[in-house]
């Protein structure tokens, strides 16, 4: 059996310059991706994230049909967070700020000084209800060495929490592998990724990254609001 699995929307990736070491380096990262998917909800794919045995396969739909998917490696995860968009008090209505931070509260507020000016055109953002995010950032598997940054966004805020708790807790390249909730087929995932043996890593719209080519049984996504 594999992990669990969770439709979402994936708003995309941005190239990092250096590793970051908590949310507040990503805010501009991260402002840059979720306001263009709130400006146009269609630049967001619809996707499922799925949490294998080793990974994280995100299968990504276009009309309905499996476009294309992306396989994150654990031991390539460098920071994820489940994060949330917050309006923050200002003196003037005229001048707004905003800034993400982390779901879990337990972790710390994020300072103030970390706040963006909401432009003009996202007034309507301070006022809105926000979905909640999940913020990975990965290295690339080949080629040049670079980061990313990933973003999707989420449903519920306990699924958001539950994916960034489990890709967490699986951040250890050479520890255990962790148990999923649903059990897990390390050895079809293995058979399924091999990177070395078949070359398993395909440039796409989202980058260079290796393919899961496990079972493909996937549902239909649910239509885009």
């Amino acid at each position: 059996m594999e992990g669990p699995s969770f439709y979402c929307a994936y708003l995309g990736f941005t190239a990092l310059s250096k590793p970051p070491t908590n949310l507040s380096v990503l805010q501009s990262t991260v402002k840059e991706l979720y306001f263009k998917y709130r400006k146009s909800p269609a630049s967001g794919r619809s996707a499922n994230l799925k949490l294998v045995q080793n990974g994280v396969l995100v299968v990504l739909y276009e009309n309905g049909s499996v476009k294309s998917e992306l396989f994150l490696d654990f031991s390539s995860v460098t920071f994820v967070e489940a994060a949330k968009f917050l309006a923050v008090k200002t003196s003037s209505e005229r001048k707004p700020k905003a800034m993400f931070v982390p779901v879990d509260e337990s972790k710390g507020a994020v300072s103030d000084k970390n706040a963006f000016l909401v432009d003009k055109i996202y007034h309507f953002l301070i006022s809105s209800t926000h979905p909640p995010l999940v913020v990975c950032v990965v290295r690339r598997p080949t080629g040049v060495k670079a980061l990313d940054c990933h973003v999707f966004a989420l449903d519920t805020i306990e699924n958001s929490l539950h994916i960034s708790s489990l890709i967490a807790s699986a951040q250890m390249p050479s520890g255990p592998m962790v148990k999923l909730d649903s059990g897990g087929d390390l050895a079809r995932a293995k058979g399924g990724f091999d990177r070395g043996a078949r070359g398993d890593v395909i440039r796409t719209d989202y980058g260079e990254y290796s393919v899961y080519r496990g079972p493909q049984n996937y549902d239909t996504p649910p239509s885009q609001r």
